[in-house]
């Protein structure tokens, strides 16, 4: 027996001697863990920016995809790489997904960002007024106008603006109810004076003449159309 260790002992030195490499066993679990460690993938950190609350995590770099989830203002996301439509594909909170870059950059926010009131979780938005309408314009379930009414909106009266839609509406809050206007009976300036307008100064005044007792008030504009008869008098 100890012939045969100094036989292998001689062996070691004489492979050290020549220059010759001794090859040692690695076990599969320190294989595994280097491969891990070396195949693993550093993100870069990106922060939710431009926003009031939150932006959306879609399954697909659409805006019309579903949402995985919401990633409030301020978080971290890493940034896998950029995608189609304005997007970043991200990870956040182990949950792999589509954001818009626009709303996404390497610098994060300043925690005042935005003004809050005296309970944080309350965001004050920008006041905007109901105006170019004669009464009041209506406050919908989707921006469109084939949509569910909510309620009517008064002209002249204040909402608060939280972004803008599709289909020319803005997404608003009127009186705890929050739904869509359509932007164009929206503005920040608050109108001026009197805001109601009046009917019967709309249009101004004609009087039935060059007949003998009365012309004809039809329903189409064609001689053809059902009428009723309209004597002398203004119109």
């Amino acid at each position: 027996m100890r012939r045969k260790n100094a036989f292998l002992s001689c062996c070691l030195t004489l492979c050290l001697a020549v220059g010759m490499t001794v090859s040692v066993p690695v076990s599969a679990a320190a294989k595994t863990s280097t491969e891990t460690q070396k195949s693993y993938p550093k993100y870069e950190t990106y922060y939710v920016v431009n926003c009031k609350e939150s932006i959306t995590l879609r399954p697909q770099p659409d805006v019309s995809s579903g949402e995985l989830c919401q990633i409030p203002y301020g978080s971290a996301v890493s940034y896998i790489e950029s995608a189609q439509n304005g997007f970043y594909k991200i990870v956040y909170n182990g949950a792999t997904g589509y954001g818009l870059a626009a709303y996404l950059s390497t610098d994060k926010p300043a925690d005042s960002y935005y003004s809050f009131s005296s309970q944080p979780s309350t965001i004050m938005y920008p006041t905007y007024y109901v105006v170019n309408c004669k009464q009041s314009i209506t406050l919908r379930t989707s921006p469109s106008t084939s949509a569910s009414e909510i309620c009517q909106i008064p002209l002249g009266s204040a909402v608060s603006y939280i972004e803008t839609a599709q289909n020319g509406f803005y997404k608003i809050i009127y009186n705890g109810s929050t739904g869509y206007g359509l932007a164009s009976y929206l503005s920040v300036y608050k109108p001026s004076g009197n805001v109601s307008y009046s009917y019967s100064s709309a249009y101004p005044t004609y009087y039935v003449v060059n007949c003998k007792q009365s012309i004809t008030l039809r329903t189409n504009p064609s001689t053809s159309a059902r009428f009723h008869l309209v004597r002398q008098s203004a119109l």
